[in-house]
């Protein structure tokens, strides 16, 4: 799920609510943080990856026996 699809959802809840019952404030925002913090984490982890790639490469080209 990628940023465009979450917000897609989020106005898809927020038009959908029962406007007698509407959605917690706090909870929504409970929301958008927990999916910010996975999208960092989520980039975080692409990035070291590339990085262990790239270092994978400059070894096998030194080869350099780890």
């Amino acid at each position: 799920m990628d940023t465009e699809d979450f917000l897609k959802l989020l106005v898809e809840q927020l038009q959908n609510q029962n406007p007698l019952d509407p959605a917690d404030s706090n909870q929504m925002l409970n929301q958008m943080v927990s999916y910010a913090s996975y999208q960092a984490q989520s980039s975080t982890s692409d990035t070291l990856s590339q990085i262990a790639t790239t270092l994978d490469s400059i070894v096998a080209a030194l080869d350099i026996t780890v």
